[in-house]
C-alpha cells in the first residue's frame, strides 16, 4: 500500500491496482474528495463486520438480500484525538430465522479487523532517508 499527497488535504492511496482518496470536509479546510481516513478506519471494521457476516449466512441461506451493516464512532474530546467508541448495526437479510443471528454476531466479532483492534499490532515508524538526484 502506498498514499500520497496530491493537493491541500487530499492523499490517493494505492492498495494493489485499486485507488481510493482520502481527503478532510470542506469545514475542516479540506475539499471533501473522499472519506477522511478516520472515517475510511471506521469503514474498514464495517466492511469486514459485514464479510464474515456474509459468510456465515451464505452456508445457511440463498439469499443475501437486504444485508446491510452501519457503522458510526465517537470520537474523544481530549488530547490526543482518537476513536473512543465505535457502534455496528447489523440488519440480516428479510427473513433470517432467528437462530442464524447469534452465528451471524459471533461472526461480526471475530472479524479480522476487530480481532487486531483487540490485541493491537505493534506499529512502527521510520523515515527514509531523503533521495538524492545527481544533475549529470
Amino acid at each position: 500500500m502506498e498514499v500520497r499527497h496530491t493537493d491541500g488535504d487530499r492523499s490517493e492511496i494505492r492498495i494493489g491496482h485499486h485507488v481510493l482518496v482520502a481527503d478532510q470536509p470542506l469545514e475542516a479546510g479540506g475539499s471533501d474528495a473522499g472519506p477522511t481516513p478516520t472515517d475510511m478506519f471506521v469503514a474498514s471494521l464495517a466492511a469486514c463486520a459485514e464479510f464474515y457476516i456474509q459468510r456465515f449466512l451464505r452456508r445457511h441461506l440463498d439469499s443475501l438480500d437486504g444485508l446491510t451493516v452501519r457503522a458510526s464512532a465517537q470520537m474523544s474530546g481530549e488530547r490526543p484525538a482518537r476513536v473512543t467508541r465505535v457502534d455496528i448495526a447489523i440488519q440480516l437479510p428479510h427473513g433470517t430465522p432467528p437462530e442464524l443471528r447469534n452465528g451471524a454476531l459471533r461472526a461480526a466479532d471475530r472479524c479480522l479487523v476487530r480481532e487486531s483492534l483487540r490485541h493491537a499490532p505493534q506499529i512502527e515508524l521510520v523515515v527514509l532517508a531523503e533521495r538524492v538526484t545527481s544533475g549529470t
